[in-house]
């Protein structure tokens, strides 16, 4: 009666000469399918984000400014924020992501913590990971008081504006 030590160390062989089978076979010529995974956090914090509706929007080989998508593919996120994607063709692609309650980060120079990304798949780049991410909205309440008197200014009007935070490397700040 072969002992457990032996049934494993088969078993062990068994299972490489069918994982070098499988390399063998990928790379026969065929091409990899494309793929894109990735995961929604919420910025500032870096938690995952579940239920996020991710969307898929294919450009074929080249996009101009102003092209429509050739076709649209939609996931949700996981418990985890994950996601995953493996599109028919190569080309070029633009994906981004919402869910209500939270509000979008647009790209901006030198921020990398947006809720849109173009990626590009190729035979030489058949998969890509991103990172996106949203951001709960916040509120600003208060009181504009006179310099003078300490006492409420009526009829004030306060004009928002963007502003990207240098003390959080993470993203920019929205004021709305």
């Amino acid at each position: 009666m072969p002992s457990l030590l032996a049934k494993v160390c088969v078993l062990l062989i068994l299972l490489a000469q069918g994982a070098l089978g499988a390399s063998a076979q990928d790379s026969s010529g065929a091409a990899p399918r494309p793929e894109i995974r990735g995961v929604v956090l919420e910025s500032g914090v870096e938690l995952p984000v579940s239920e996020a509706e991710v969307t898929l929007a294919f450009y074929g080989a080249k996009r101009l400014a102003q092209s429509k998508p050739q076709s649209t593919l939609t996931a949700k996120t996981d418990t985890f924020g994950a996601f995953v994607f493996r599109p028919e063709d190569y080309g070029q692609f633009e994906i981004r992501v919402k869910k209500d309650g939270y509000a979008e980060l647009l790209p901006y120079p030198g921020v990398t913590s947006a809720s849109r990304q173009n990626v590009a798949l190729s035979a030489a780049t058949p998969s890509r990971e991103v990172r996106l991410f949203l951001s709960r909205p916040a509120r600003i309440t208060g009181l504009v008081l006179s310099e003078e008197t300490g006492q409420p200014v009526a009829n004030v009007r306060l004009r928002t504006m963007r502003v990207v935070s240098r003390l959080c490397p993470t993203g920019a700040v929205w004021l709305s």
